[in-house]
């Protein structure tokens, strides 16, 4: 059995494929270490996504409940454009991340996460505006 896999893998791989593999196998730490800081760095970037965005809206929407939801749009994309560039949010279809600052503010989620997550910004900032709508004040 063991035989019939080499032949497979050495029909199928050829000489790179091969060299890729014993490349691989030979430095595996090196290649876990990278793999563990990618997801790391994916998870990082998913918690601002789910955390820290609805957060800063929440708090941008009560600070400024008597101005309109366009106003409120306008007052977080400037916000959004003088954060720091070590926040980062996912990318389209959450492979990589991208800087929010330089975001146009609508995401393409993975199709199991889009019952808990929002599509836009906008789309948030206007469901929390509207909570907030109905809460009074004081």
């Amino acid at each position: 059995m063991a035989n019939l896999l080499r032949a497979i893998n050495s029909f199928t791989l050829g000489n790179s494929g091969k060299a890729i593999i014993e490349n691989i196998s030979n430095n595996q730490l090196l290649y876990s270490i990278i793999f563990l800081g990618y997801g790391l760095l994916l998870i990082y970037a998913r918690a601002i996504y789910l955390f820290y965005i609805p957060k800063s809206i929440g708090k941008l929407v009560s600070k400024n409940r008597e101005l309109g939801i366009d106003e409120i749009y306008q007052i977080w994309l400037k916000k959004k454009r003088a954060l720091s560039s070590f926040i980062v949010v996912p990318t389209k279809n959450e492979i990589w991340v991208q800087k929010l600052n330089s975001t146009n503010g609508n995401y393409e989620v993975l199709l199991f996460n889009k019952k808990n997550s929002y599509q836009s910004e906008y789309e948030l900032l206007t469901n929390i505006y509207q909570k907030n709508k109905n809460v009074k004040c004081c």
